[in-house]
């Protein structure tokens, strides 16, 4: 399946045997198997009986933005004149603040803690940080770090159609507010309705088999058993798309995307 402007670069190699393990063609969510052009940043062979999916997130038609929105109240915490979030992030041409998740993965595999709790502080009328991943179940704390009122107000959007989770007046520094989250939806859009150039973004994820790309939009996801997946790239702005691979035991499959 492929949605978007993805293109699938997938590579499956078995240092093993030591050659390709299989050929097709690839572009455009058609698959490619190749097994001796990797990436310098290829990961180490998997464990046996397991699989791992890496690849890459970059920008070609999508350009950068940055947003900017007039600071009108509470200068002497938010500062003056603008607010400049930059909502579409890169890095030369990798794109940053994505997130790839597989849709169709195992269960069993425990979440680790960092997912099952997430913090967000609201500091110097910012929410740090402005991407967080919390795993379906888990709970969001929500903390007023500066001397002025914040009123949190989390959106979830699903399937073109936004509801509110919940919405919360913190109107004194050290308030905390926590929630516990089940979505039907990947995302949660944080808002301020006491600053409306607050702007921040968690991303639910509804199994452990996921990762947020790094600073060069890379990304990694190990511990999969062999099988058939379907690998979705999730970015705020941008949407997602999607692409499916076969990964037999003991192989890596590249697996990238470009907006």
């Amino acid at each position: 399946m492929n949605r978007g402007l993805a293109w699938l670069s997938t590579r499956l190699f078995n240092p093993a045997i030591g050659r390709p393990l299989g050929i097709g063609a690839a572009f455009f969510g058609t698959l490619l198997l190749c097994g001796t052009a990797m990436s310098q940043n290829r990961p180490q062979t998997p464990n046996p009986g397991e699989i791992t999916i890496y690849g890459s997130i970059s920008l070609k038609e999508a350009t950068p933005h940055v947003r900017a929105y007039k600071i009108f109240k509470d200068h002497q915490v938010c500062g003056i004149d603008l607010r400049e979030i930059p909502v579409i992030k890169n890095n030369g041409d990798a794109l940053l603040d994505a997130v790839v998740y597989i849709e169709n993965a195992p269960e069993g595999k425990p979440f680790p803690a960092a997912a099952r709790k997430v913090t967000i502080n609201q500091k110097r009328c910012f929410f740090e940080p402005y991407l967080s991943v919390v795993a379906q179940g888990g709970e969001i704390e929500v903390i007023n770090s500066d001397p002025v009122l914040h009123n949190i107000h989390v959106y979830e959007k699903a399937g073109g159609t936004e509801r509110s989770v919940f919405n919360v007046s913190q109107p004194m520094r050290g308030d905390i507010t926590r929630h516990v989250i089940k979505s039907t939806g990947n995302m949660l859009h944080l808002t301020c309705d006491a600053h409306n150039f607050m702007l921040g973004y968690v991303f639910v994820a509804k199994s452990p088999y996921y990762a947020v790309v790094d600073n060069e939009g890379q990304y990694r996801i190990t511990g999969l058993p062999a099988g058939t997946y379907t690998i979705t790239v999730w970015h705020g702005i941008l949407g997602e798309q999607s692409e499916t691979v076969t990964v037999p035991s003991g192989s890596l499959a590249h697996v990238s995307f470009t907006y």
